[in-house]
């Protein structure tokens, strides 16, 4: 470390080879703004590796729909063949060709278990795309969570937090939103929203009530002056 005519501590740097001094004081913001850039790097790639795992999931979502389509157009299809073995006199068949029934009997029987094995492969693809949607709600809630926190550090108390979602709520219900409305509001940003507002008319509130109470007080009257001597005579 040295000292220029200034006063300024220098710090001997080494770029490229090539020795030289720079300010300590320079250092320190370029250090400064190396972090904060640095910050917002991680924070765009954060969000992009974010925004890549939900349009994959969204990718595989969409083609499991596309699959449970497919196997409910084939449900149809056997469905609409079954249908015409329903309206065979099989008693007839069977006295009149008795082969013949036990070969369309054979067939009835087949499609009836491919339409089980398709019936239950069209349950096993719905329950895997209701799965991804919890996943992916789970997934949101939490990083919503993670964003509101970030937000409010004081939320990280149970106490603290509590406290002001009761009276978020109770401002809420009081503008007309439903249980439902507010059961609903998981976007961190409507939620710092909501808590802003609420602590504005909070605040107007008791400046109104400051306002009315100062209004009401009775007037004091100065020692010496009118209406004091209008009332001793």
């Amino acid at each position: 470390l040295d000292v220029d005519e200034d006063g300024s501590v220098l710090v001997r740097t080494k770029i490229d080879g090539v020795e030289g001094k720079a300010k300590f004081s320079d250092l320190l913001k370029s250090y400064q703004l190396q972090g904060h850039v640095d910050k917002q790097v991680r924070e765009v790639a954060e969000s992009r590796k974010a925004l890549q795992e939900q349009q994959q999931q969204a990718q595989q979502q969409w083609q499991i729909q596309q699959a449970v389509i497919g196997q409910i157009a084939q449900v149809k299809a056997i469905e609409s063949e079954l249908a015409q073995y329903q309206g065979l006199n099989w008693n007839a068949l069977i006295d009149s060709d008795p082969v013949q029934a036990v070969k369309l009997d054979r067939q009835m029987r087949d499609l009836q278990q491919k339409h089980a094995q398709a019936t239950g492969e069209v349950q096993q693809a719905v329950q895997s795309i209701h799965q991804q949607k919890q996943q992916q709600t789970g997934a949101s809630l939490e990083s919503e969570r993670q964003a509101l926190l970030k937000a409010l550090p004081e939320w990280s108390d149970s106490t603290a937090a509590e406290k002001d979602r009761n009276a978020i709520k109770a401002d809420l219900i009081s503008r007309g939103y439903t249980e439902a409305d507010i059961q609903g509001l998981s976007d961190h940003k409507a939620v710092l929203l909501a808590r802003d507002a609420m602590l504005y008319r909070a605040m107007k509130e008791k400046a109104t009530t400051a306002i009315q109470q100062v209004r009401l007080a009775p007037k004091i009257i100065k020692p010496g002056s009118t209406q004091s001597a209008s009332r001793l005579t």
